[in-house]
């Protein structure tokens, strides 16, 4: 895997590191993009330990301009691109309709929906050269209504249908969405902190319980599923929202890195 590059968008921590820790375990060069230098940078720091190359761009995806730097930045690096993550997601705003701010409506759809829309229609040139792949990190959330997440429900509603209509429109680019399970990241902590503010007592204590009863998945779960569909994802695919413990990705990726991350 040496001669592949992947570009993976909130790499700085949680999801987004574990993915790319298993893709340099199998040398894959990477370019990692996130808001945040310091955790970005330590990040490029495990996957150059790891055996991979690392690119960090700090950048914000829902600029369109930082988009297309991100993937240029990436692309003249490496020389190619075989994969594109979009994992980088905003959970708020945190409020019921009646109460929310528009603009932070507008900030989560430009992160969750608009930029991987963006950096899709960039990075696509490079793709379609490589026979390459799109994995848009979409949630069980779109397919339900959690009262005071609607900006991120609907955000990720959308991505779910967005990666439907790049079935059709990109037959030559495999596009995956994949739902990545309950996973402990910090957005799960938001949660817990904000949730019992604005949402009803019997689901703002769901994420107390999931966390204190050791219901949540280690990131590197799931990730190594993401890094695997990322690399290998068969065309038939294309279109389609998967979870990560689907056999057809979880034994497979298994099999693949083994189930220890170093």
């Amino acid at each position: 895997m040496a001669d592949r590059h992947v570009l993976i968008t909130g790499a700085s921590g949680g999801l987004g590191a574990a993915v790319a820790r298993w893709l340099a375990s199998v040398g894959v060069s990477l370019t990692l993009v996130a808001r945040s230098k310091l955790e970005l940078d330590a990040v490029a720091h495990q996957v150059e330990l790891a055996g991979g190359r690392a690119l960090p761009v700090r950048s914000d995806v829902s600029s369109v301009l930082a988009c297309r730097k991100a993937v240029r930045s990436g692309v003249e690096t490496f020389g190619r691109l075989d994969a594109l993550i979009n994992n980088a997601a905003v959970v708020e705003p945190l409020s019921r309709i009646r109460n929310t701010d528009p603009s932070a409506w507008q900030n989560a759809m430009a992160t969750n929906l608009l930029g991987p829309l963006y950096l899709v229609r960039d990075s696509l040139p490079a793709l379609q050269r490589a026979g390459g792949r799109v994995m848009n990190i979409t949630s069980g959330a779109a397919e339900i209504s959690l009262v005071a997440a609607g900006a991120y429900c609907t955000s990720k509603s959308a991505l779910n249908h967005l990666t439907r209509v790049m079935g059709q429109e990109i037959p030559d680019v495999t596009s995956v969405a994949i739902r990545p399970g309950i996973v402990d990241t910090p957005m799960q902590a938001h949660l817990r902190l904000r949730a019992p503010q604005v949402m009803p007592p019997e689901q703002s204590g769901y994420y107390r319980r999931i966390k204190s009863e050791g219901m949540l998945e280690p990131s590197h779960v799931p990730a190594r599923g993401i890094a695997w569909a990322a690399l290998h994802a068969p065309a038939h695919w294309s279109g389609q929202i998967m979870d990560y413990d689907d056999p057809r990705i979880a034994e497979p990726s298994l099999a693949y890195f083994g189930d220890r991350l170093r």
